[in-house]
């Protein structure tokens, strides 16, 4: 295989729990106001925030904290060694905790949330732009939870923020904040048990919901067919519930396919064993995409397989496939140069070494999902070679 090398930069986005915008409606756009922070009351925001984690960790921990009923009001995060840190709170006997937040989202990727949340009862609580990073920390908080939430911030010296949105393609600082149209044309599948129905008028009716075409709904009785019924002659309630099914139906259905490169824990897929020119599409379309390559090796056979990741914003890094002399020069390069030893595999069929450099500030955090994902560390120290060896996570 040819040596090459790569020095690409891009900044890496998570969102987690995060309902994207239909695509087919304008392009939102708006005016962040951070979360203002008052100084003399820094102390107590540190004592209130749990511990650093890594984003993978800091899921998991939130996950549990909502299963706990705590809620999430304030959220850090840190891209230059990919962790996080959080203030959660108890919501004072009001039932399960219901937040949903974004850890490093585009601004254009929170006021689309934002827009989508707004009409389910969401209200932002906390935003904060990242360090280094054109990203933001963003937390919403059903208005239930809103009032209690917000008046426990302020005793931090947290004064709320605010989204103004608008839907099309200008913005005027004018404009108060209006929930975004949804385009409800055509059919959409959208259900709901048996409920009771109130029209405009005051007639009401029990049925269940089975479905939504171009501005009417349909309703099944106990007994009897399916019969539609118009939207616009519901009760203003019933007509918002309608509404809010439609806009998670369409949010749904818009939601990017999930990152074939990762499990469901976060931890990196190794891809099936490929031959040279089946690597080499492979390689190149991810490379394109963002991702690199931190673990890749070579069987008996000659074919290749490797781990992909989305390559963190400002990381540079290099990988070669390289015999010892080769390796020990470059490796004494590179660590003059500010990078540090990622992975390295040996293949005994052709004699080399298949290597990978990253920059310093970046090393650790990777060694150490590398590490999760089933990849032992690698070292080079006085001469010294010890390779990496990978075992399929149980």
């Amino acid at each position: 295989m040819k040596p090459y090398s790569f020095l690409i930069w891009t900044c890496i986005t998570l969102s987690l729990h995060a309902i994207a915008m239909p695509s087919a409606q304008a392009i939102i756009r708006g005016k962040l106001t951070e979360s203002t922070l008052d100084k003399s009351k820094a102390a107590e925001r540190e004592t209130a925030f749990g511990p650093w984690m890594s984003a993978t960790q800091l899921n998991k921990a939130l996950l549990n904290a909502e299963l706990a009923r705590q809620e999430l009001v304030m959220l850090e995060y840190d891209p230059e060694k990919y962790r996080g840190r959080a203030v959660l709170i108890k919501p004072n006997g009001r039932g399960a905790a219901d937040n949903s937040y974004t850890l490093a989202a585009s601004k254009q990727s929170v006021l689309e949330q934002h827009a989508s949340k707004s009409l389910q009862g969401y209200r932002l609580i906390y935003l904060q732009e990242n360090d280094r990073s054109d990203t933001y920390c963003a937390v919403w908080i059903h208005s239930r939870g809103y009032n209690a939430a917000g008046q426990h911030l302020s005793t931090l010296g947290v004064e709320l923020p605010k989204i103004e949105i608008t839907s099309g393609n200008e913005f005027s600082n004018s404009k108060p904040e209006t929930k975004p149209k949804i385009d409800t044309t055509g059919k959409i599948d959208i259900q709901s048990p048996r409920r009771t129905w109130t029209s405009a008028d005051g007639r009401s009716l029990e049925a269940a919901l089975k479905g939504y075409n171009n501005g009417e709904i349909l309703l099944q009785r106990a007994t009897g067919a399916p019969f539609p019924y118009q939207l616009h002659k519901l009760s203003g309630d019933d007509q918002n519930f309608v509404n809010n099914l439609i806009a998670e139906a369409i949010a749904k259905a818009n939601q990017p396919a999930p990152d074939s490169t990762m499990t469901s824990d976060g931890l990196l897929k190794m891809t099936d064993w490929l031959d040279s020119d089946e690597f080499e599409t492979e390689r190149t379309s991810k490379l394109a995409d963002g991702y690199f390559i931190p673990f890749w090796e070579y069987d008996r056979r000659g074919r290749i397989r490797a781990m992909f990741a989305k390559k963190p914003g400002g990381m540079g890094w290099y990988y070669f496939g390289l015999g010892r002399s080769g390796l020990l020069e470059k490796h004494n390069t590179y660590l003059n140069s500010g990078y540090e030893l990622l992975s390295l595999t040996y293949t005994k069929k052709i004699a080399q070494y298949q290597v990978v450099w990253v920059s310093k500030r970046h090393q650790a955090q990777l060694a150490d999902l590398l590490e999760a994902s089933g990849v032992s560390r690698a070292t080079i120290k006085n001469g010294v070679i010890t390779p990496s060896e990978y075992k399929e996570p149980k």
